[in-house]
């Protein structure tokens, strides 16, 4: 199948990108499955060696998050090669704000009627006005929540 495939592709002169995510999903078994590992291993193998095609019509991907980095590579036979592509990416906290407002826009637009809905509701509507953090001091949810800039607070307060 992966063979007809690539021939379509070359023939249209087409490029297919194929992400294999959610890793992290499969939880415990990640540490305990002998046979998950062993698998995990050909598919960072398959992944590194199409990674170094150089007909480039298929690119495939594992996407994981970093915190699973140290874990995975210990899967791999040669980290080096199979790993050659990697690529780490980095989200700011407004990215990932918008990420999620576009998800609970989505979410809302599916569940509630406009007329329940405050207009021009965002992420921001349903966050509190503050939280507590861990050394009991009260501030804004995020740094671009509006009650942040509500009430700023100088360098030399919070000496």
């Amino acid at each position: 199948m992966i063979a007809s495939t690539v021939k379509v592709l070359e023939l249209r002169a087409n490029t297919a990108y194929v992400l294999i995510d959610s890793i992290e999903n499969l939880g415990p078994r990640l540490v305990s499955d002998e046979n998950l590992k062993q698998a995990l291993r050909g598919l960072f193998h398959l992944v590194g060696r199409t990674g170094r095609n150089d007909r480039g019509v298929m690119h495939i991907q594992c996407c994981f998050p970093s915190e699973l980095w140290p874990l995975l590579k210990e899967y791999s036979a040669n980290p080096i090669k199979d790993f050659s592509r990697k690529l780490a990416l980095q989200w700011k906290g407004h990215d990932l704000l918008a990420a999620g407002d576009a998800r609970v826009q989505q979410f809302l637009q599916t569940q509630f009627s406009e007329a329940d809905l405050p207009e021009g509701a965002t992420v921001e509507t349903f966050l509190p006005r503050k939280v507590t953090n861990r050394l009991g001091r009260e501030e804004a949810p995020h740094p671009l929540h509006p009650s942040a800039h509500s009430t700023a607070t100088s360098a030399s307060t919070l000496r």
